[in-house]
């Protein structure tokens, strides 16, 4: 509501799996938040993998869906897709991704905020959420590949294509994809 544009790349589709946390590590979120520069754009913050633990992906039907954990979700979306938190957190060494980082509370002072109920529901094993975390969302939009291009991707992955034997994974491929898609259109 307050222009914040933001997100998540997953590489897993979003499913029904309870309070069990599913995906893996080429996933990350982003925010394009804060001053604005000589381009009349704000900085690009990408957060990738800390490696601190794998808490990637979480839905459910009654609380929604959540990227990243350890301290806060890095991001969360209630059921009806109209609010949302984000707060720093390990699985992302991410801040806050609704707000500038100049803006972020630090992340080791968790007596510093003072917690508020939140007004969307959240897992029951979940406390309660900062409310500088919180945000209204006006926009929201969710994208899928198709699935002869996951099919690919989960091929080369199975011949041991991926982050750990340092060769480009599932998420450099996509950034790559969009930057030559947004070369062409001249943006």
């Amino acid at each position: 509501m307050q222009g914040g544009v933001f997100g998540g790349f997953a590489t897993r589709v979003w499913m029904e799996k309870g309070e069990s946390y599913y995906g893996d590590g080429e996933s990350f979120v982003w925010s394009l938040v804060g001053e604005v520069g000589a381009e009349g754009e704000a900085p690009l913050r990408k957060y990738a993998w800390s490696t601190e633990n794998s808490y990637f992906q979480l839905s459910t039907s009654k609380d929604g869906l959540a990227m990243g954990g350890g301290g806060s979700f890095a991001l969360f979306v209630d059921p009806e897709l109209l609010n949302g938190s984000s707060g720093a957190c390990e699985t992302f060494f991410s801040s806050p991704l609704h707000l500038p980082p100049s803006a972020s509370p630090p992340a080791a002072a968790p007596s510093t905020p003072s917690l508020a109920t939140p007004s969307f529901p959240l897992p029951s094993s979940l406390p309660a959420v900062a409310k500088h975390t919180q945000f209204e969302i006006l926009d929201l939009e969710l994208w899928t590949l198709e699935a002869d291009y996951m099919e690919k991707t989960s091929a080369a992955m199975a011949r041991g294509r991926g982050v750990s034997d340092g060769k480009k994974g599932v998420a450099a491929e996509m950034e790559s994809e969009v930057e030559k898609a947004d070369r062409g259109r001249g943006w």
